[in-house]
């Protein structure tokens, strides 16, 4: 089994399980069982989401950890991507079993997005291309053409993939602004935001499947001040299967594509921009947002044509 492990030292306490409890916990014992919580499913297609909240009683609520603990445990005893595939699916229809599939998203349509089924054809080929031609260099920290699912903590947020067409042009760009940086972080995003707004014209162009790529996934940040630069890493556990083999990810990490990082968040009272290291490219498929009360709150399984995470921000 080819199967390799990438543990960042320091790994967050909520993911270990000696005498505490998972990060994903709920108290049996609480008071109120008939209280409603929120939560989130957003499922992302190459070209397009779904988007749908629910009101969960607390007894839904422990059938979706339940759900979610089975889950992780199935995934790490899985010992290729076929089984992995079957789990997904699954799990698919357990979600759908719960009442939380959003309308117009049917349990086949779902599997097909969480298994890498509705890829662009053209796109993966490209990949599995690069793939076998630079097999050697291809890290034990990264997987291609994969499947991807696990939790992330605070510091990991999705944005809308670029076309394929334009994304060598615009990080070339980028590039040069970023260099530039020197200047002030304020010169940079006012450029940054000219040529976003300039390849964002095209939307309905970007919106054809021959375009669309998926999402991208980001953890961790740098906020950079006038004063100071700051890194801020994502805790995770995630499991991947795909053409690199089985590759799991525990503890606090960057992404490392080596794409340059997206401004995420802008702070006008003190100038702080914020910046997100992609970690996923070419993400589809479903996407859990909980309450932050629970600890974790994201949770997301799909297909990514490419993944790469480490500990060290890039």
């Amino acid at each position: 089994m080819h199967k390799k492990i990438i543990t960042a030292i320091g790994i967050t306490i909520l993911f270990l399980g000696i005498g505490i409890q998972p990060a994903f916990a709920i108290n049996p014992n609480e008071p109120n069982d008939s209280k409603l919580e929120e939560i989130t499913i957003e499922f992302y297609e190459t070209d397009k989401t779904y988007e749908h909240t629910v009101m969960l009683t607390r007894e839904q609520i422990k059938e979706l950890k339940n759900l979610i603990d089975d889950f992780e445990i199935k995934i790490d005893n899985a010992d290729n991507k076929i089984e992995t595939e079957a789990i997904y699916k699954d799990t698919v229809v357990s979600l759908n079993d719960i009442g939380i599939l959003p309308e117009g998203m049917t349990v086949e349509k779902a599997k097909r997005l969480v298994t890498g089924k509705e890829h662009n054809l053209a796109v993966v080929k490209i990949f599995k291309g690069l793939y076998k031609k630079n097999y050697e260099k291809i890290g034990d920290n990264e997987n291609i053409i994969c499947l991807v699912g696990g939790w992330g903590i605070n510091d990991m947020f999705f944005t809308r993939g670029i076309m394929t067409v334009l994304t060598p042009i615009w990080n070339s760009l980028y590039k040069t602004i970023y260099d530039l940086g020197k200047i002030g972080p304020l010169f940079e995003l006012f450029v940054y935001e000219i040529l976003l707004n300039f390849f964002d014209i095209p939307l309905s162009i970007r919106a054809l499947r021959p375009f669309g790529v998926g999402y991208e996934l980001f953890f961790g940040r740098k906020a950079v001040s006038p004063d100071t630069t700051r890194y801020t890493p994502c805790p995770v556990e995630i499991n991947s299967s795909g053409l690199n083999g089985k590759i799991t990810f525990n503890g606090d990490m960057y992404g490392q594509i080596p794409q340059l990082p997206i401004i995420s968040d802008i702070n006008t009272h003190d100038g702080t921009i914020s910046y997100g290291y992609p970690g996923i490219i070419g993400f589809t498929g479903v996407h859990l947002i909980f309450p932050s009360m629970w600890g974790v709150n994201i949770f997301f399984l799909g297909s990514a044509l490419w993944v790469k995470l480490g500990e060290e921000h890039p």
